[in-house]
């Protein structure tokens, strides 16, 4: 089983840290998408330097998506749209995922429906976008254990991005069969993870093709 580590982190880093990166055996690293003018954005610059070392991208479209009120229909389909647009920005290759985040322990707090509504609006925008346009993109959830295992197969998710938070029963890790990526150490404020003094959660992923892309 392939073990690829990989970093994420909020906004674009120094070439250097780059540099250190890739010398430190980071094969990929996962940025944001989001609306236009947020400072998390991975813009096309950002991602030509990336991948100009060698670095695989993953990506990831995330506003809030951390309250309950954040996951229904009509913000799926709005957040697929803007993904897609990010995506053709930097001319990110068809076949590669997407991925959508799940910031919170939603199947635990009684509103994984609203992630499934929220899911269907984004499946629609991407099937209404391959059918006009011959293919598309793949869609990746991230989010904790319960919900991607909840989440795995529907409304075309075919991608899995699991993190460790809201992932433990019992004090045990317990990790979908199924996944792409562990997120599986965690930056927080109260005990911050720095690598290449960036500040980062560690990632790996498990499969050799979890939705990565080079341009």
């Amino acid at each position: 089983m392939p073990q690829t580590q990989g970093l994420d982190y909020y906004s674009k880093v120094p070439q250097n840290r780059l540099d250190c990166f890739l010398e430190n055996d980071i094969e990929f690293i996962i940025r944001y998408y989001c609306p236009q003018g947020w400072s998390k954005l991975l813009t096309l610059e950002e991602a030509q330097e990336i991948c100009d070392r060698g670095i695989s991208l993953v990506v990831v479209y995330q506003e809030s998506n951390t309250e309950k009120s954040d996951f229904n229909y009509e913000n799926g389909h709005r957040q697929g749209i803007e993904a897609i647009s990010r995506a053709e920005e930097i001319g990110q290759p068809y076949d590669s995922a997407i991925y959508f985040a799940v910031d919170a322990p939603a199947y635990k707090l009684g509103w994984i429906d609203k992630v499934v509504d929220y899911f269907h609006g984004v499946y629609d925008v991407f099937a209404e976008y391959s059918q006009h346009n011959g293919d598309s993109w793949k869609i990746g959830i991230y989010g904790g254990y319960n919900t991607v295992k909840f989440m795995d197969g529907r409304w075309g998710i075919n991608h899995i991005w699991q993190t460790i938070a809201w992932s433990w029963e019992s004090d045990q890790l317990q990790q979908h069969e199924q996944l792409d990526i562990i997120q599986y150490k965690v930056d927080t404020s109260a005990k911050p993870l720095y690598f290449c003094d960036t500040r980062v959660d560690r990632n790996k992923a498990v499969v050799k093709n979890y939705g990565q892309f080079i341009i």
